[in-house]
């Protein structure tokens, strides 16, 4: 375990000098490996190398922003607890950026906003998918995610002073139409 956790850390520091001196490349290289990718966990990676070339190379990632947000929409229908974990996390790390306000971000916040929505039903049918299966160590079931993602908006609005501006337009847009004919 500890050589793999050694491993994953040079792969993204590697990921991480290559886009020192051309983001441009290493961050459509990473996009255009998970345009058709079905492998989860390929998937998952690409993620996490996302959000780690996110946080360490905020300037070289400045002109490219737009292009991360309009790359990632992909990951708004995953069907995976594991992938919609690692896509919120990387979301969570693109919002101090100024990622969220750019064109393409709001459907980003609305994705978080749509995971502190998994209910009860999610939870009992991932339970019965998941009964007899071998499940991964870095599973991730609907309660999680959900917790994972409430965090995620309590701390985008209480540690990130320009959030205010990028979801107090749209607060109404999450509040649930109720059917007045009953």
């Amino acid at each position: 375990v500890a050589g793999a956790t050694k491993n994953y850390n040079e792969l993204l520091r590697c990921f991480e000098i290559m886009g020192q001196f051309n983001a441009h490349t290493v961050l459509s290289f990473l996009l255009r490996t998970v345009e058709n990718q079905r492998d989860l966990n390929m998937k998952i990676g690409v993620l996490n190398v996302l959000k780690h070339i996110t946080n360490r190379l905020v300037p070289q990632m400045k002109d490219l922003q737009s292009l991360l947000v309009a790359g990632v929409q992909v990951f708004k229908e995953e069907q995976s607890f594991r992938v919609r974990k690692a896509f919120s996390q990387l979301i969570a790390a693109m919002a101090p950026h100024g990622y969220l306000s750019l064109d393409g971000g709001q459907s980003l916040i609305t994705f978080i906003v749509n995971q502190c929505a998994l209910n009860d039903q999610d939870e009992e049918m991932y339970q019965d998918f998941i009964q007899g299966k071998s499940v991964p160590p870095d599973a991730c079931s609907p309660q999680e995610l959900r917790a994972m993602c409430e965090r995620v908006l309590e701390l985008w609005t209480t540690t990130i002073p320009e959030m205010e501006n990028v979801l107090w337009p749209h607060i109404m847009e999450f509040v649930p139409k109720t059917d007045r004919s009953e």
